[in-house]
């Protein structure tokens, strides 16, 4: 039996590991997360953690064939038509999240060629690059999780565990962790978590943990957009130039 719908956040590495010793660049992993809907049921199924493009389609095929509708939320550039500088989406976030610390990097086509060659991989399975999930059976939506954090946990400034000393990344992830958990039992007790999620929540920072944690977090935001029908969204940018979707801004919520 088909499931109702597949949500699946995906945490995409854009570049990759240079190994000194062979002189080879190693592609980065992916965090992939996956969750379904059924009789008003989430739950999570698995988290993956697969290297570059193949892995990545694989891992996600028999999810995307045993649903109904799939809806995939990725961190990533996926309409990137200029060759350089910024999408008017980037430099929007800048003027709505710059005191946050929450604007996005640059992306153009030269930059950010994986996440448009992975877009590509996805249209040719029939997915539509859209956020309008009611229209189509399989959509594929450009996320960025520091915005969206800061408006669904309501924070002054972005969680800061992606930069500077251990001791410093592992308070700030820790803080992600209770923030997320929190955020979850207030607004989805109809989610089902599996133990690796449970471990998620409690394992100090490392690299593997903060990808999957980013992709189900990518995940919410599919649940929240799918839940609310859309209408506790917002659209940024255009499909032509690059679009980013975010949450509500709870922050203005009592």
């Amino acid at each position: 039996m088909k499931n109702d719908c597949i949500i699946i956040g995906i945490d995409l590495a854009w570049g990759s590991i240079n190994n000194n010793f062979t002189q080879q660049n190693k592609q980065k992993s992916d965090g992939v997360c996956i969750i379904s809907y059924n009789k008003r049921v989430f739950q999570v199924k698995k988290l993956l953690y697969p290297n570059g493009d193949e892995q990545l389609l694989e891992c996600i095929a028999p999810y995307i064939q045993q649903a109904k509708k799939t809806i995939i939320m990725i961190d990533a550039p996926i309409v990137c038509p200029n060759p350089k500088g910024a999408r008017p989406v980037d430099r929007l976030t800048h003027k709505l999240f710059f005191k946050e610390h929450a604007a996005c990097y640059p992306a153009n086509s030269t930059k950010c060629s994986r996440p448009i060659r992975l877009a590509k991989s996805l249209k040719r399975i029939g997915f539509n690059i859209n956020w309008n999930f009611q229209k189509f059976s399989k959509t594929l939506i450009e996320v960025y999780p520091h915005p969206a954090m800061v408006r669904l946990f309501r924070l002054k400034k972005i969680f800061k565990y992606k930069k500077g000393k251990i001791a410093n990344k592992q308070k700030e992830f820790r803080k992600y962790q209770l923030a997320f958990k929190k955020f979850l039992s207030l607004h989805f007790p109809e989610l089902e978590l599996n133990r690796d999620i449970e471990k998620l929540f409690k394992v100090n920072w490392n690299k593997k943990s903060e990808d999957l944690l980013d992709a189900f977090f990518c995940a919410l935001l599919g649940m929240w957009h799918f839940k609310f029908k859309g209408t506790k969204s917002e659209i940024i940018g255009d499909l032509k130039t690059g679009f980013i979707l975010l949450p509500a801004d709870l922050r203005a919520v009592n």
